[in-house]
């Protein structure tokens, strides 16, 4: 809750800090900013609960921040509402939340991969492969990137290279005759070098649009299944 003794700055100061003596004599320090000033149509009026009649010194402060409010213009036409500054609009939504979130955590990356969807496969694949295209799977490598303390970052199923996204995913031997099985079913050379190329081009097809989009299925599934 907005205090008027703590909340309202002045030279870069709370208000307790500039006038110390009216502090003193504040019969409630609690009060809200409402408690203490109300506005009459444009202009601000003062309401005041002393402990004590104001005098000396106390009097040429208490003139300072009365000086000070009288400056003070309102024009209060509705009532306060939130405003969400990501949108242009002012309403909130979590596709503007996560554009601000991903823009900066990784401002190299997300411009240059954007997410890809399948309506073959459920979504959850396309977020899966939108994350192994950015790298950031919980593969060995990455986490120990992380600091996360790891006995080996090699392969678990090889345990002969280190684990990267690449590595696990197409790269590995044991996978690698999973991917020999998948092109030999389509008849198809295995002539992509890395999980990349795999899945950033679909040139090597010579098929429709729907048999492209059903080869891209089939890879995101076994993707996601390895």
């Amino acid at each position: 809750m907005t205090t008027f003794w703590d909340d309202v700055w002045i030279k870069d100061k709370p208000l307790k800090d500039t006038f110390k003596r009216l502090v003193q004599l504040e019969s409630n320090l609690n009060a809200k900013v409402a408690d203490r000033v109300t506005w009459n149509g444009e202009r601000s009026a003062p309401n005041w609960s002393w402990v004590r009649e104001i005098r000396g010194r106390t009097r040429a402060e208490l003139n300072e921040l009365e000086g000070m409010f009288s400056t003070i213009k309102m024009k209060i036409e509705k009532e306060d509402y939130w405003s969400w500054k990501l949108s242009g609009s002012g309403t909130f939504s979590t596709h503007t939340l996560t554009k601000h979130i991903m823009s900066s955590s990784y401002p190299t990356i997300v411009s240059n991969i954007p997410t890809q969807r399948n309506v073959l496969v459920p979504k959850k694949l396309g977020v899966f492969i939108w994350r192994a295209r950015r790298e950031r799977l919980s593969v060995l490598f990455e986490l120990d990137k992380r600091g996360i303390d790891l006995h080996s970052i090699l392969c678990p199923v090889c345990d002969d290279m280190i684990e990267t996204v690449d590595h696990a995913l197409f790269s590995c031997k044991k996978v690698r005759e999973i991917w020999d099985k998948v092109f030999m079913w389509w008849g198809i050379g295995t002539n992509q070098k890395s999980l990349d190329d795999m899945l950033n081009g679909f040139s090597y097809l010579q098929c429709s649009e729907l048999g492209v989009k059903i080869w891209q299925a089939t890879i995101w599934t076994s993707i996601y299944l390895i």
